[in-house]
């Protein structure tokens, strides 16, 4: 009988299946797949650099796919960099287009993080200070070397561009379009073409204007804006040895003298003057340039983005025909569209590897309509982006394509999500690796995402212990975060004035990092005619993770007041003249706060707290330095619990958001003070905006005591007073109300309500208006019956008010009028003049 052949043992077979996998697939390089077909030209296409005129290129590149003209290579420059790194990475022109219309390329300026990215604590410092002055470790002054680090830039593209990235390797030949891009080595004074390397940060090089953004150091090289030596990058595209290039030249010519007013201009004056000479030679060295007409738009004006796009796309369809004729009249072939060239195809049915069943019928489902356009399989070109742009779409992490097997039965594809195999940090000289391991969010064997690096990259640059913060991941699934550490030691100042306190100004040296755990010491010194604040601070906030911080805060102040009546006795018969007199009085108080608290997300914060404080009043004008602390004749001892709530987007002018103040606090003679009582208060407010312009927000506040209260405890209704970054420390508690004075009318316990209205005449001008309805009693004057209620309604007036303010950039200037409407009689009794009030404030808060 015949031998039969003996089962193969388990082992033998996985070895088998495992070897016949691993020849099947065998990796297919993005760089093959890009190839073009024999008879399909290798199109380079070069982006210049230009500003805000750079944009219009996108509407190129939307042009020349509508006449199948797709690069093979794409260099870029500066906002040529901007752009062609997108397009490269697979972003359609439609898709960059949407983006750059809906971001804000001011901000790409500012230094300041997103304020909703702070923590509650971190949001009331004030990040518009008139002056900075930091200084290095030998307490000289570091000069700045330009208006901003640049951070914006990475918060904007790290995201985008992460997936692209982490799918090429970081080689951008491995791109779906191959990139080329173009900076300058300011140490060398030669331009440089990046082929491999980090997206973002490149990007970020190449757009380093000079002084409006600081230099980006890569190893050896300090670079800067690769338009000052090639600002049409078309020698960097013949790099790659395309058989046609076609240049876009939206580049601008000199500004005339009257422009010549500030110093980026002038700064921007003298690099242009570099590129008028050598901007011929590179167009004389493309086969194509395309010059769109864009007179009358600037390369710092962002405004009119639709404009410049639709500019660039009409400009490109005037000569596309020409452009197409020209290819085959140079090469001798027609035009073929390279993602439709013979390429190597993908055949149905797929077999996903490396991914779980439901996602991989949505990848079926994703590419099932390009069976029909491809019946004899989809070239890997266009089977790539298809899938590419779906795993971007389900975002459930950075997945890349890692080998495709075309063939038969199945082709098979081997998916490869990117896990954290190694957290390395670089750039923290000072900061502790622990602090920022903790606000990343993700550790070892976690997956990444985008979504996870934009969040990680704004909760590192909300501590404000950093110039710049980048993340970024290479092939080995290493996650490097690049860090620039500020100088930590630093003065800050400002000056202010308001028509109730007078001119006044505050020094703030401080040291930002201390122990390496981003504790910040302060000494705030303040000076005003009417005021002073003199204050020792420490804040110390340390993450758990990144959703929840605890903060410890220990301040020691001495603060005084001055205040000033004037008032005219009436005479009693004609035979007597009126009386003038002017009253005068200081108000003086000391002590010490202590705090701890929890900080839940970013946009909560529940502290609990301790407050030992002396004061006294008196006529005096002299120093709060002339008054020992032994001789304060009153003492609050007072225990307290306070939740914040703040989500609001901006500051001093939300556009939306919320913000919350409840505090309960209680004092008592038993334990050493002389004042004892309850008190409950809050604040509310919310801000919403409509049709971009106009904003309401309605306001609500009140106080409630037990007891009869000092006046460093009262709330005094009246004026227009703006918020302050240590309101905690002064002397008295203000609430502002249309149509009184400031400080007008004092009481323990108060119910306010308001609605403002806020209209945004330009991006720096807005028209205000305002109605308060509010009312205050003493403690004992007080009783939650119903002829409280009555007295509510029938005597509590109602102020009115309009105003304008202009934020400029020494601080907002407001000039504000309001008046109450009918007062009941109430003023007579509390001798309160009913007449028009004029409010100036100029200046930051603080």
């Amino acid at each position: 009988m015949p031998q039969r052949t003996p089962p193969a043992s388990p082992v033998r077979t996985v070895i088998l299946c495992v070897l016949a996998l691993a020849a099947a697939l065998s990796p297919v390089r993005a760089a093959d797949t890009l190839a073009s077909a024999a008879t399909a030209p290798r199109i380079a296409l070069v982006l210049s650099g230009g500003g805000a005129r750079g944009l219009a290129q996108i509407g190129v590149l939307k042009a020349l796919e509508e006449a199948g003209i797709r690069p093979s290579v794409v260099a870029g420059n500066s906002m040529g960099a901007v752009i062609a790194a997108l397009y490269a990475s697979g972003y359609s022109p439609d898709s960059i287009a949407q983006m750059c219309t809906t971001v804000d390329w001011d901000e790409f300026f500012q230094n300041a993080a997103e304020r909703r990215s702070l923590l509650v604590s971190q949001k009331a410092e004030p990040v518009d200070y008139l002056l900075e002055i930091r200084f290095g470790n030998d307490f000289r002054p570091i000069l700045p070397s330009s208006i901003s680090h640049g951070q914006a830039f990475f918060d904007f593209f790290s995201p985008k561009l992460a997936a692209a990235q982490y799918r090429a390797g970081m080689n951008f030949d491995s791109l779906p379009i191959p990139l080329r891009i173009v900076a300058t080595d300011i140490v060398s004074g030669h331009p440089v073409v990046f082929s491999h390397g980090d997206l973002a940060t490149i990007v970020r090089a190449s757009s380093g204007v000079p002084l409006a953004f600081s230099p980006v150091k890569i190893d050896s090289m300090l670079l800067i804006d690769g338009g000052i030596t090639a600002n049409i990058p078309v020698e960097a595209a013949r790099q790659c040895s395309p058989d046609y290039v076609v240049a876009v030249d939206v580049t601008s010519p000199l500004w005339p003298e009257k422009n010549l007013d500030n110093p980026l201009r002038i700064a921007d004056q003298i690099v242009n003057i570099g590129i008028i000479r050598q901007k011929a030679v590179q167009r004389g060295l493309a086969d194509f340039v395309i010059e769109p007409d864009l007179g009358g738009f600037l390369n710092t004006k962002f405004a009119r983005v639709d404009s410049l796009i639709e500019r660039g796309y009409q400009a490109a369809r005037l000569v596309v025909d020409s452009l197409t004729n020209d290819i085959a009249r140079k090469l001798g072939t027609r035009m073929v569209d390279s993602g439709s060239a013979a390429l190597p195809r993908v055949s149905p049915p797929i077999r996903w590897i490396g991914t779980d069943p439901d996602m991989a019928q949505a990848l079926d489902s994703a590419i099932a309509r390009m069976w029909t356009d491809f019946p004899d399989g989809i070239p890997l070109v266009e089977f790539r982006r298809a899938v590419d742009e779906q795993l971007d779409r389900l975002a459930r992490g950075i997945v890349r394509i890692e080998n495709i097997a075309p063939g038969m039965p199945a082709s098979l594809v081997k998916l490869r999500t990117a896990t954290v195999h190694k957290i390395s940090i670089s750039g923290n000289s000072r900061t502790s690796p622990g602090l920022v391991r903790r606000l990343l969010g993700f550790g070892q064997g976690d997956t990444l995402s985008a979504e996870s690096i934009s969040a990680a990259t704004s909760a590192l640059y909300a501590t404000n212990l950093f110039e710049s913060v980048n993340l970024e991941i290479d092939p080995a699934d290493v996650v490097r975060v690049r860090l620039r550490e500020k100088h930590y030691l630093r003065v800050r100042g400002g000056l202010r004035f308001d028509e109730f306190h007078l001119l006044e100004g505050y020094a703030e040296p401080a040291y930002e990092n201390l122990f390496g755990w981003g504790t910040c010491a302060s000494l705030h010194l303040q000076y005003g005619l009417r005021r002073e604040k003199y204050a020792i601070d420490m804040v110390a906030n340390q993450p758990f993770t990144r959703f929840l911080v605890s903060t410890v805060r220990l301040q020691g102040y001495i603060a005084r007041e001055l205040l000033r009546r004037e008032e005219i006795m009436e005479p009693e018969s004609d035979t007597v003249e009126a009386q003038f007199t002017l009253q005068e009085m200081s108000v003086r108080k000391a002590g010490v706060i202590a705090l701890i608290g929890t900080e839940i997300g970013r946009a909560a914060l529940l502290q609990g707290g301790a407050r030992i404080e002396q004061f006294k009043v008196q006529r005096s004008e002299a120093s709060v330095f002339d008054d020992p602390l032994r001789q304060y004749r009153h003492g609050i001892r007072m225990l307290f619990l306070r939740m914040i709530i703040d989500n609001t987007d901006a500051f001093p002018f939300p556009t939306m958001g919320q913000k919350h103040y409840f505090r309960l606090s209680g004092a008592h003679n038993a334990i050493g003070g002389t004042e004892s009582f309850l008190r409950l208060d809050g604040k509310m407010s919310a801000f919403f905006t409509f049709a971009r312009r106009h904003t309401l927000s309605p306001r609500a506040q009140f106080c409630w005591s037990q007891n009869v209260l000092p006046d460093v405890e009262r709330l005094f209704l009246g004026g227009a007073l703006p918020q302050e970054k240590y309101e905690d420390l002064g002397v008295f508690d203000y609430a502002s109300f249309y149509g009184l004075p400031a400080r007008a009318w004092p009481g323990d316990v108060v119910g306010l309500g308001g609605l403002d209205y806020r209209f945004r005449v330009g991006k720096d001008l807005y028209l205000l208006a305002g109605v308060d309805w509010g009312y205050a009693w003493a403690a004992d004057e007080f009783a939650f019956d119903r002829r409280t209620a009555q007295r509510f309604i029938d005597k509590a007036p109602v102020g009115v008010g309009v105003g304008v303010v202009w934020n400029t950039p020494v601080g907002p200037i407001r000039f504000q009028w309001g008046r109450i409407l009918a007062d009941h009689g109430l003023f007579d009794e509390l001798k309160i003049k009913n007449e028009n009030q004029f409010y100036l404030s100029a200046g930051h808060d603080f």
